[in-house]
C-alpha cells in the first residue's frame, strides 16, 4: 500500500495515515510491512481499531487518546502477518465446518431418499394390482343408480 496516494474524507483516518508516514521514516520494518498491505487493509485496520476501543466504550462511545490509537495502528501493521495468518486459519476452519455440514446434509438426504423410495417388490405388486381388473371392486364403487341400470339390462 502506498500511504502517499491515500485520499480520504475521514479526518481520523487522515491523522492515522500522517502518523504512519512519519513512523515509516524512522522504522523501515514498519515501512516494509505496510508496503505488503493492500488498500483494503485500511478498512480492516479501521475495524481492528474499533474492536480495540470497544472495551473502553460507554453507550457506544469511546474516548481514546491519540497515542493509544497510533500504537494500536503500529501494532496492527507490525503484527499484520500474524493477523492475516489468524484470519486464514479462521477461514479454513469455517470452510471445513461448512464442508462437513454439507456432507451431513447430503447423507441425510440420501437416507431420506432411500426410505421414501419403495422397494422393487412393492412397486411390482402395485403395478400388477393396477393391471388386474376386479369386478367386485368395480361394483363396490358403483352408485345405486348404476346398479339399478345393470339390473334393468339383466347383466
Amino acid at each position: 500500500m502506498n500511504l502517499e496516494t491515500i485520499k480520504t474524507d475521514n479526518n481520523s483516518l487522515k491523522c492515522i495515515v500522517d502518523f504512519l508516514l512519519k513512523e515509516c521514516e524512522k522504522d523501515t520494518d514498519l515501512k516494509e510491512k505496510i508496503k505488503k498491505c493492500s488498500d483494503t487493509d485500511l478498512t480492516e485496520l479501521w475495524q481492528y481499531l474499533k474492536k480495540k476501543a470497544e472495551p473502553f466504550a460507554e453507550k457506544g462511545v469511546a474516548c481514546i487518546e491519540d497515542k493509544d490509537v497510533f500504537n494500536w495502528t503500529k501494532e496492527y501493521f507490525l503484527d499484520w502477518d500474524n493477523i492475516q495468518a489468524e484470519k486464514q486459519k479462521i477461514f479454513e476452519e469455517q470452510k471445513k465446518r461448512n464442508e462437513e455440514h454439507d456432507k451431513e446434509i447430503k447423507e441425510l438426504a440420501e437416507k431420506q431418499e432411500t426410505k421414501s423410495t419403495p422397494s422393487l417388490k412393492t412397486t411390482k405388486k402395485k403395478e400388477e394390482k393396477a393391471k388386474s381388473f376386479d369386478l367386485f371392486d368395480l361394483m363396490a364403487e358403483m352408485s345405486d343408480e348404476d346398479k339399478d341400470l345393470l339390473s334393468v339390462l339383466d347383466v
